[in-house]
């Protein structure tokens, strides 16, 4: 909403600059991560329906975090190889820019 449409080169830059910002802290995140142990690493654990004993549990293990470098490095580059189609819908632009983050709690997201 806040990107001109009448600009595509501009929505592409930005989900890309975007992509590339993500795959930098994951990047950092797999840097810090130590693989000397099994436990999670980087774990959040928050009540969401308390009376059900149901929390909002995400971390990373040693499987997971390849598969969030795996696709922090594969957005960008999927990115900026997108054919005109594809590159002239801001909309779809965007949500490429977007799927990269949302695999990624995927991927750290524990099991209830």
């Amino acid at each position: 909403l806040l990107i001109p449409s009448d600009k595509p080169q501009f929505t592409r830059r930005f989900t890309l600059v975007m992509m590339l910002v993500q795959l930098a802290l994951t990047a950092w995140l797999y840097g810090r991560f130590s693989s000397n142990t099994a436990a999670l690493q980087f774990e959040t654990r928050l009540p969401w329906i308390e009376q059900w004993g149901v929390f909002y549990h995400i971390g990373l293990d040693g499987f997971n975090v390849l598969l969030v470098l795996l696709t922090a490095f594969l957005a960008p580059l999927v990115g900026s190889l997108a054919t005109e189609e594809v590159q002239a819908d801001r909309w779809l632009a965007l949500y490429n820019g977007a799927w990269g983050g949302d695999l990624s709690h995927i991927y750290a997201a524990s099991s209830l």
